[in-house]
Parts: structure tokens; sequence; C-alpha cells
């Protein structure tokens, strides 16, 4: 049976009476909330737990959540005495706090370095596990930016997510690096209950993405001023048209892939699959986030490779069970974007239009 531990200030507590952990993509925090007796067998004074400590939740020695107690509710009635204790990873200082380094900015430095000096001062590590690209010839923290604002802008320049290792530290990462799950999610089997949502509204038959370049001897008119590109999603079979103007300076190459990735990852981000599942265990090991899983569903009509962008562990009086969503891995593509002053880039390859996911 899988074993669920609190741990607050190296002290475990295993009377829970209800748990809630929450770890999601969209997220570089995850969080928790447990139902908990201060009281236990033997005992003559209740351990108190306060804000501020250091918590971790743990199961079978695995950590999910490492960070501190955020929120402490304790409470009774006639019959019973506890307390709900609320918390997050020590990532979500990163989200709270202020971008603060030197002057506040950097050159010729990637992505890894930014990090580690924006991180290194709460206290939180920083793993990489996917190729980060170049160097930033310039970077610069912005006005008022939290450290995940300021580093979310930087690793969308490069392709990069920023996730939560469950152990309070950050990774660089990218999507479905969390490797793919061997047990399938079959209806009839595993799935206990089941939705998917197709949502069109933000699908488009044409996406025309126009922008411009810097004028020289040999770009210059209609060439450097009025650049245009198209890319098509055959999902879509009525005429829908989005226009997008390019933010930055960018050459014909670089506006074709922001074209073809915004018709891509709309199409992948249209779908959406819901499910829970009995336990919080697969024949693996535990539900993890960022992995890839087999999805078979006659009644939904999907029979693919998801990836699980959310996993929500629960347990109360209807027992053990978890929440998953899931979404085609296409829509966390990364986004092509073009730094100004940037070097030219290889032209692109021929566009193709975009799968129909649903």
């Amino acid at each position: 049976m899988s074993d669920l531990t609190l741990n607050v200030n190296s002290t475990a507590y295993g009377g829970w009476k209800s748990i809630n952990v929450r770890r999601s993509m969209e997220e570089i925090s995850g969080s928790y909330s447990l139902g908990i007796s201060e009281l236990w067998p033997e005992q003559a004074e209740p351990r108190e737990i306060r804000t501020g400590d250091s918590a971790s939740v743990v199961l079978d020695k695995v950590p999910l959540v490492t960070g501190y107690v955020d929120q402490v509710e304790p409470g009774y009635d006639a019959y019973s005495h506890g307390v709900t204790v609320s918390g997050r990873d020590a990532t979500a200082d990163l989200v709270d706090c202020a971008a603060e380094h030197g002057k506040g900015e950097w050159r010729n430095v990637r992505l890894d370095q930014i990090a580690r000096d924006l991180a290194t001062p709460y206290g939180t590590t920083v793993l990489v596990q996917t190729e980060l690209g170049a160097a930033f010839p310039s970077f610069a923290i912005e006005p008022g930016e939290s450290v995940f604002d300021c580093l979310e802008r930087a690793a969308r320049q490069r392709g990069v997510l920023l996730l939560s290792d469950g152990k309070g530290g950050l990774v660089l990462g990218m999507a479905g690096s969390g490797g793919t799950v061997a047990t399938p999610l079959v209806e009839g089997e595993n799935i206990r209950s089941c939705s998917a949502s197709n949502d069109a509204s933000q699908r488009f038959k044409t996406y025309i993405v126009k922008g411009q370049r810097a004028g020289s001897d040999q770009v210059n008119g209609a060439a450097a001023s009025a650049l245009r590109a198209v890319a098509t999603d055959s999902g879509v079979k009525r005429a829908r048209t989005l226009v997008i103007i390019a933010e930055d300076e960018g050459d014909l190459a670089s506006l074709t892939k922001r074209a073809q990735w915004e018709a891509t990852v709309r199409a992948a981000r249209a779908l959406t699959v819901r499910c829970e599942v009995a336990g919080w265990t697969h024949a693996g090991g535990i539900w993890h986030p960022n992995s890839i899983v087999r999805f078979r569903s006659p009644t939904v009509r999907l029979d693919r490779d998801l990836l699980i962008r959310e996993v929500e562990l629960i347990a109360d009086e209807q027992g053990k069970r978890t929440n998953l969503i899931l979404t085609p891995q296409e829509a966390y593509s990364s986004q092509p974007v073009t730094a100004k002053k940037a070097p030219k880039r290889r032209g692109a390859k021929k566009n193709k239009d975009v799968e129909d996911f649903f």
C-alpha cells in the first residue's frame, strides 16, 4: 500500500485524514493540503505546526513537494480535533519574490547562469535537463518582475520549460522529459471516469504573420518592411484567418516558424482530456506530470500518446485516487522568438499542414 507522509521540521506526520497534492507543468511550484491529527497514540502533547516551517510531502520515499508551510488551520468539534496544513514547493519563492541581480542585466551568458543568479539568493538549486541553446548577447530584468516572470521570458526565447523537481529545486527541461509511462490508460480497465474537451474557438484555418527587418543595401523596400509568412491548419474546415504582427524584427524564415508554431500549438491546446484512476501509482511507480502515456478510450474516440500536464493525488472518505489532465505533447512546442539584433537564421523547412488532433 502506498505510504504518504508529511514531514515538518524533520518530524513525520502519518496520521492524515485527507490529502490533496497537486503538481502541474503550468506551475513551477507543487502544492499540498493535508488534514492531520495533532495527537498521536502515546502522545501527551500535540505536535504544533507553524507557518514558515520547512515541510515535505513524500510518497513511497519519493518527494513530491518540498518547501514550506504556507497556512495552518486548526479546528475541532465535539468528536475530533485536527489541523489542515497547506504549503508549496520552495520554488514558490521564485513566483512570489522579486528578481534581483547586480545592475539587473547580463551579457553573453546562457539561460542556466541567469537562472542560478536569480534563484540562488532564495536558496533554490537549478538542474538542467535539456539543451539550452546559445548565450544571450544581452538580457535584462524588467522593472517589477518576479523571478519566475523574468526566467519564463528568457526560457521562452530558448524553447525551455521551467519545472519543479519535487525536491524544492528548479528544472530547466522540455516537454516529455519525464519519460514514458509503461502502463497505458485504457477505458474499461484502469480509467474510472473520463471527459474530453475539443475547443476549436482559438483554432484558425490560416495563420498570417507579418513583420519587418532592418534594411540594408541587399534588402530594402517591401523585402524589408512587408514580410509575410503563412501556415495552415487542415483540421479547420471553414475559412478562419488570424493575422499576427511579429513583436520583433525577423526574416521570412523566422516568421514562417512563428506561423507554424501558432498553427501547431493552437491545434494541440484545443484538446484536453481529464480522467480519474484508482490509487496514486501505476505498475512503474507514481503518476508524474511531464510524462507520456498511451490513452485509449473508444467513448471519446481517442487512441494516442498524450502528455500528462497535471497530476492531483487525493485521499478522503471516498478513498485514494488520482486525477490526471492530459494534452498532446505539441501543446508545449517551443515558441520561436527572434531577439532584436539577433544573427540571421537559416531558412525554415517547407510549410506543412497541421494534423487534426481530434
